[in-house]
């Protein structure tokens, strides 16, 4: 999302708070670099995700379905979105090309 991971973060997911441990902040249940997302949500999962614990920026996700990898693909892909972000940037603004070429550079 073109965010620099410099904010408390936690997501919600089947009553577990998974996030970044800090002990001056509300206490994860788990710390959300132990886990894969693969492991705890799938087709069909909503779950909650909120950014910058302090602005309170709160997201409502839905895997709407999962797709077999394909060999030739190394990285996600955005195929849709709304909202593009918090209002450091246009909040409005989406753009797919700079979104997947942001995912084509996590490792």
């Amino acid at each position: 999302m073109g965010w620099e991971d410099c904010h408390l973060r936690c997501f919600g997911i089947d009553d577990v708070s998974y996030g970044i441990r800090d002990p001056d902040s509300v206490e994860m249940d788990t710390d959300d670099e132990t886990v894969r997302m693969a492991d705890v949500i799938g087709p069909g999962s909503r779950f909650d995700y909120d950014d910058d614990l302090g602005d309170s920026w709160h997201h409502e996700l839905v895997v709407e379905a999962v797709a077999p990898l394909h060999l030739v693909l190394k990285f996600g892909v955005c195929v849709e979105g709304q909202r593009a972000r918090p209002s450091e940037f246009d909040p409005e603004a989406i753009e797919l090309a700079a979104a997947n070429a942001a995912l084509q550079r996590i490792h």
